[in-house]
This record gives structure tokens, sequence and C-alpha cells, in this order.
């Protein structure tokens, strides 16, 4: 495990280092939150039917699509670590004595869990404490009810950790693939979709709703999000916590053959 750790640490400490880079994501976040917003908000205004979220809720649940949107799957996939496989460089990571896929794990979590902790915490000192000074409390993010702490927490520890295991499956499809930047382009696309970062689930039709309720990805946005805003009972929230670890497990459990099966038939310079 020692090694493991080490990675993560030296990850998570290194991105520390990128405060500018923070500040300017938090902000850029911010600003594409209340382009979502007021197109909701418009949406609310001209529909006569009842709507399946409060207005209030709806922000809330739209703020934490932001906060959580560095730590999602979808961002820091193109990279260095991306191309290894495609260019051969990852010869070197098969001489060290660890596993590939938790080589390749521990970097990433150390990676969003850097997110989380500067740039998220940064998007939520704004939406707590600056935008009640210039008058904004109305679109902003209500504060979670103390009762929803309990599943609120491990929530946010398995949605992060649901999303690093996706992050590394997305790498080890490098061994099928001349590059990662085609599994990239569909797994953004999907994974917006299905965890509701661009439409809330609770909006969509009955059967893709279900579809939705199926697949591991409301599981690292969607499910916290409802359960931060009080939409979830506590039956629904506990359902919840059972669909993210076992999507949890069993990505992770694809991701080890991937790599496994991926070493097997992996060749640099011909040999």
């Amino acid at each position: 495990m020692s090694p493991y750790w080490a990675l993560f640490r030296t990850e998570f400490q290194q991105y520390l280092q990128y405060r500018v880079s923070a500040v300017a994501g938090a902000l850029t976040n911010i600003a594409f939150g209340f382009f979502r917003l007021f197109l909701l908000t418009a949406f609310y205004r001209a529909a006569d039917a009842v709507q399946p979220m409060a207005l209030p809720d709806l922000y809330s649940y739209l703020w934490m699509g932001q906060v959580l949107f560095s730590v999602m799957p979808i961002t820091g996939l193109f990279g260095p670590d991306a191309e290894e496989i495609r260019s051969g460089a990852v010869a070197y990571r098969l001489t060290r004595p660890v596993s590939l896929y938790g080589f390749y794990f521990a970097r990433v979590l150390g990676q969003k869990l850097t997110a989380l902790c500067t740039r998220s915490a940064i998007q939520l000192a704004i939406l707590f404490l600056v935008f009640p000074l210039v008058g904004l409390s109305r679109y902003g993010m209500r504060p979670p009810d103390v009762a929803v702490l309990p599943f609120l927490v491990p929530s946010l520890l398995l949605a992060m950790l649901l999303s690093a295991a996706m992050h590394t499956f997305v790498y080890m499809t490098g061994f099928w693939t001349i590059s990662t930047r085609g599994s990239t382009s569909i797994s953004y696309a999907v994974i917006s979709l299905f965890s509701g970062l661009l439409v809330p689930l609770v909006f969509f039709p009955p059967v893709l709703r279900t579809i939705a309720d199926i697949l591991p990805f409301r599981g690292i946005y969607d499910t916290t999000a409802m359960i931060y805003n009080g939409s979830s009972s506590a039956v629904q929230a506990l359902g919840g916590l059972a669909h993210q670890g076992a999507w949890f497990a069993g990505i992770v459990m694809l991701g080890l053959a991937l790599a496994r099966r991926g070493t097997l038939r992996l060749e640099i310079a011909g040999g």
C-alpha cells in the first residue's frame, strides 16, 4: 500500500502548487453555472406544468454540479498520462513493482482530491460568502441540512472514488485504441448526459430515467446533489450509496482486467 500512498500524496502535493489555475478554474465554473442557472430559470418561468424540483433546490443542484465539475471524469483526461500507452512510455511503468492500474488510479485520485480541496473549495467560498455580500443570495446554494450529513459525506467520498475509477478505466482503453481521444470524447458526452450535468435527471422521460438510474454515471453527481438539497429520502440515499459503492467496485475490477489483458498484448517497437 505504501507505494500507492506515496503516489497519491505526491500527486496531491504537486497539484496544490497551481493556485492561480485553481482560482481561474473556480471563477470559470461560477460563470458557466450562471449560464445553466438562467437557462433553467427561463424554462421554469415559461412552463405551466408542475416541475419535479422546486427552484431553490434546482439552484443547489446546479451549483453542486459546478462545484464537482473538476472532480468528474470529464476533466484532466488529456495529458501525458493519457498518451503514455500510445507512445510506449508505459514500458517504464511496467518495470516498477506496482500494479499498472493502481499506479494510475492513485495518481488520478490525488489530482481529484486536490481539485476538491482547491477549485471546489474556492467555489463554495464564493457561493456562501461573496454571493450574500453582492445581493445574489436568491441565486445561490443553500447549505445542507444537518440531517443529510451522514449520507452526504460518504456519498461525496464515493463520488470521488467512482470518478477516479472511471478516469483510470478510460486510460486503460488506450491498449486497444490508437489514441484515448476517441474514448475521451465519447466519455465526455455520455457522462455529461447521464450524470445530470447537462439536464437534471428528474427531467428525463421515464424510460431514459430508468436507464440513467441503472448506469454508474449518476453516482458521480446526481446522487450527491439530490442528497445535498434534501430531495432524497433516507431509503433513497442509502440506495444511492449502495449504487455508488457497487459500481465503484465493478469499474475497478473491469479496469484491473483491462490492464492485465492490455499488458499481455502490448507491443513496443515490435517486441
